[in-house]
Order: C-alpha cells, then structure tokens, then sequence
C-alpha cells in the first residue's frame, strides 16, 4: 500500500476495481501509447486503454507469446 500511496492510486475514487485508477494516474504522467507484447495467452483491457486515450499497440511478439505459455503451464495456479 505505501506504493500505491506515493503514486497517489490510494486516494482514487473507485475502490472496487484499481484499473481504471491507474490508468489516469499514467495518464498523468503523460504517458501517451503502451506497448504489449503479446495478448493471446492473457488478455489485457486494451479498450479501456483506448477509450482513455492512449495509443495501444499489440506487438504479438512469438518470444512473449512463448514466455508466457511456459509460465501459464508452469504456474497455473497464478
């Protein structure tokens, strides 16, 4: 919690779900586009992205695609 404090997420105004909350606090920041490597094997909120104004871009890299299915069968209790 006293990282979400510094950036200032603990006193966002919608407690059941951070997301939303976090993304303003980037768009603060001037954070302007994401990168993701992938989002076939764990799909993101790139639409929420979106709609708050940020420039998604799905790079669909085969390396993270790989990396995250060994993860997944590696820990699939995460």
């Amino acid at each position: 919690m006293r990282r979400a404090e510094k950036t200032g997420i603990s006193r966002c105004k919608e407690p059941k779900d951070r997301k939303p909350c976090i993304i303003r606090s980037r768009l603060r920041i001037g954070i302007k586009r994401v990168v993701i490597g992938e989002n076939k094997t764990f799909g993101g909120n790139e639409n929420l992205l979106r709609e708050r104004g940020l420039e998604v871009v799905i790079a669909d890299d085969p390396d993270c695609i790989a990396l995250m299915t060994k993860f997944i069968n590696e820990k699939p209790e995460l």
